[in-house]
């Protein structure tokens, strides 16, 4: 009589660590997405009486991002709650041009900031 629980016992703890190594190889839909870091340039502000239509994009950060050969990058508008910025994501294509971009934008007296989003955010 003994060996029949034995066996039973055995068998439901086979099953449990069977279902156990199964569930762990379903993705959860909750799973937190992988940062990425940007360099964010905030765009030079512009006298009043000199504010045109181009000023309201990141044009100067964007023509630095331009001439350092960036491969990839973003440029926002202004709006009521913020400047105008360009955002170069941190990447193995993007790192001689961030270099390049950091140089540049520290020369210029340019706001520079490291934030990080994460790709739900970039898509």
């Amino acid at each position: 009589m003994r060996r029949i629980r034995l066996t039973w016992f055995a068998a439901g703890a086979a099953a449990t660590l069977l279902v156990t190594l199964i569930a762990a190889q379903i993705p959860s839909p909750d799973e937190p997405k992988a940062k990425i870091a940007f360099i964010e340039l905030t765009e030079p502000v512009v006298e009043a009486e000199e504010l045109k239509d181009e000023h309201s994009i990141a044009n100067a950060t964007g023509q630095i991002a331009r001439d350092c050969g960036a491969k990839f990058f973003q440029t926002t508008f202004l709006v009521n709650d913020h400047p105008a910025t360009m955002e170069l994501p941190i990447t193995v294509e993007n790192s001689h041009a961030a270099e390049c971009v950091m140089r540049e934008a520290s020369q210029r007296g340019i706001a520079i900031r490291i934030v990080f989003r994460q790709l739900e955010e970039i898509e």
